[in-house]
């Protein structure tokens, strides 16, 4: 069920979001757009690129609601799973996956270091991280991106002018808090 990302996410009745495959999708999986939002997965249409950088294809061009039903030209819950649990940072050459062995060290050294080096040592890591197209740095809202284009393009493609909004915490809450902290060994985790 390709739209369940999308109806899990905004909470809306099934029938505002209607959504099928528009062919049967590659069996490899890389990088491509929708619209501005770089996505990691398969498509059924245009290349994927083993890196997110580049002139990658974008598969929005390819979306046409028949019926109003969205013709998709990629898996939006495949995507969306693939970007929230970092599937794409599986032997992708991310600036992360190429750092990993001096992240081991780091990490193994790190309770002896003093803080003002593990200081430096973080700045110098993370210095050149704004470069990268993906993922954003600090905070990368892609799969916010795409679930919003979505839902958008579904109501255009069904004549809908609005969604019912529902409420996102239950029992009518105004809001919630989430506590957490690093987790370094497993001391920490246990």
């Amino acid at each position: 069920m390709i739209e369940r990302a999308l109806l899990d996410y905004y909470r809306c009745p099934e029938p505002f979001v209607r959504m099928a495959a528009a062919g049967e999708l590659a069996h490899d999986s890389g990088y491509f757009r929708f619209g501005p939002s770089i996505c990691y997965g398969q498509s059924t249409y245009g290349r994927r690129s083993p890196t997110p950088d580049g002139d990658l294809d974008d598969t929005e061009r390819n979306v046409v609601s028949q019926d109003g039903i969205l013709q998709m030209p990629f898996d939006p819950s495949q995507v969306t799973d693939n970007l929230r649990f970092e599937r794409y940072a599986l032997g992708s050459g991310a600036p992360h996956d190429r750092l990993m062995t001096w992240h081991h060290i780091y990490y193994a050294s790190r309770r002896f270091l003093p803080v003002g080096l593990r200081r430096l040592l973080q700045r110098t890591y993370f210095r050149d991280w704004k470069k990268f197209p993906f993922p954003h740095w600090p905070v990368d809202d892609t799969v916010d991106q795409i679930l919003a284009r979505l839902l958008l393009l579904s109501a255009r493609g069904q004549g809908l002018t609005r969604v019912p909004f529902v409420w996102f915490w239950p029992d009518g809450a105004l809001s919630c808090a989430i506590v957490t902290h690093d987790v370094e060994t497993a001391v920490g985790r246990d």
